[in-house]
């Protein structure tokens, strides 16, 4: 998914359904599972760039993301 797949989806989420049906609030749910996965995504690989950089990476994704030494160890995990 590219950038601007992303950015069309939050404009879409963002707008709302313009009906509030069963399947109107299910394709929302939908695209806000698709952004979350891009963003996950985006989070592993900036991760595995720290990992590069970093003499102690769990440490400065803990700071640089304001969770846990245990939440950067899962991540990096990943």
């Amino acid at each position: 998914m590219t950038s601007d797949d992303v950015s069309a989806l939050v404009q879409q989420i963002s707008c709302g359904p313009t009906d509030p049906s069963l399947p109107a609030l299910a394709a929302g749910f939908a695209q806000l599972r698709q952004v979350r996965s891009w963003l996950e995504g985006q989070e592993v690989r900036l991760a595995s760039l720290a990992v590069g950089v970093s003499s102690f990476p769990e440490k400065f994704i803990a700071d640089a993301t304001g969770g846990s030494m245990r939440d950067a160890i899962v991540l990096l995990a990943r």
